[in-house]
């Protein structure tokens, strides 16, 4: 249905399904989005440039083969301020799909290149749909636990082609009685579903938000004025995460457990240096081993192709000025399709780095990568 207009005179509403229209809304009747103020961000570049993985037969009755790699990734700050590195991603697979819309940052995926599908939610402060700008949202129940209750998937949804198809694709009425059991929060719940068909190697993906008491299929109808950056990859091989984090960041006595989190460093005065110079590149490794079966291998090396994704996490600052946390953050993307050369001891390479008789040195951290020539 085309959206319209609604009015509620004693609350002084002007209403078009969570649709701000001329007569201003005040600010007590809604409860207003978070914001954070933006500060200055540093463009950083992140390239794959090595990639080394091996693979070990181990004795296992369930067909099972040993996969080390070795990645490092060139890490530069295109800026023209300092900035600190955050974090480092990696994956490498067969399918990998960069998205750009509201959802940020994060990653999923199928393993093994069979069929996947998921769910993942955000709330958006605003977006167009069908040429109409939406920022106020109805939700049933109080708060906070009614967007609780919103943002939670269906046990529906793990079906994703079956959920996608019984969703309205019409914005229903808002409930008679809204005002009276629920309330309206500024921002839009939004949510991306995917689906993989190994067998056609295709990709869906559908679009929904939350309107009026129900999920919305509003798939190529909506545009998102600031759009995030989210990974998909299926026939994932393998994938691994370096975070710095600040010792001063903590304010309890518990650290994080860097056994659960293998690729955990502590930076700062006296530990790694994130900081990048402007301009400044520094090489970064990232290391893992993961258990494929002898299958999932042959489908992801025979031949010879990979896809390597990396991304850089950076921010200027992290603590208040005068006061005011400001959002400094920056995500950066890298995907390249390469070639990989089979060596005589069984590993798979990428090389663009090393040349000649050129080695790699490891700094005390485990972390940084030097270029030493082997002369």
């Amino acid at each position: 249905m085309k959206i319209a207009s609604k009015f509620i005179a004693a609350a002084i509403f002007s209403l078009c399904i969570g649709v701000a229209v001329a007569a201003p809304l005040l600010a007590t009747e809604i409860i207003p989005y978070p914001r954070t103020p933006q500060g200055p961000t540093a463009d950083f570049g992140v390239d794959v440039v090595y990639a080394d993985f091996k693979v070990k037969d181990i004795a296992s009755p369930l067909d099972i083969s040993q996969l080390d790699y070795q990645v490092i990734l060139n890490v530069t700050n295109l800026a023209d301020i300092e900035a600190k590195l955050g974090m480092v991603d990696f994956a490498a697979a067969q399918n990998v799909t960069i998205l750009n819309g509201a959802m940020g940052g994060g990653s999923a995926g199928s393993s093994g290149g069979g069929n996947g599908g998921g769910s993942f939610g955000t709330r958006v402060e605003g977006l167009w749909l069908d040429g109409e700008w939406l920022n106020v949202t109805w939700i049933p129940g109080t708060h906070p636990d009614g967007l609780g209750a919103v943002m939670t998937p269906p046990k529906s949804s793990r079906d994703t082609v079956r959920y996608m198809s019984s969703l309205p694709t019409a914005i229903p009425n808002l409930p008679d009685n809204a005002s009276e059991t629920g309330y309206y929060i500024e921002g839009v719940p939004i949510k991306q579903y995917y689906y993989f068909n190994a067998s056609a190697n295709t990709l869906a993906l559908w679009d929904t938000i939350y309107a009026n008491g129900t999920w919305v299929n509003v798939t190529g109808r909506i545009q998102i004025e600031d759009p995030k950056t989210s990974v998909i990859s299926f026939g994932r091989v393998a994938e691994a995460t370096t975070r710095f984090w600040p010792r001063n960041s903590f304010t309890s006595t518990q650290e994080p457990n860097s056994a659960v989190n293998q690729n955990f460093v502590w930076s700062g005065d006296g530990d790694f240096n994130n900081t990048w110079a402007p301009h400044q590149s520094r090489l970064i490794q990232l290391t893992g081993t993961v258990n494929l079966t002898r299958t999932e291998i042959q489908e992801a090396f025979t031949n010879g192709n990979l896809n390597l994704y990396g991304a850089a996490y950076s921010y200027v600052y992290d603590q208040p000025i005068n006061g005011t946390f400001y959002d400094t953050n920056k995500l950066t993307t890298g995907l390249k399709a390469v070639t990989l050369t089979q060596s005589a001891d069984g590993s798979y390479i990428y090389n663009n780095l090393l040349s000649g008789t050129q080695t790699l040195r490891l700094d005390q951290y485990g972390v940084e990568v030097f270029l030493k020539d082997g002369n």
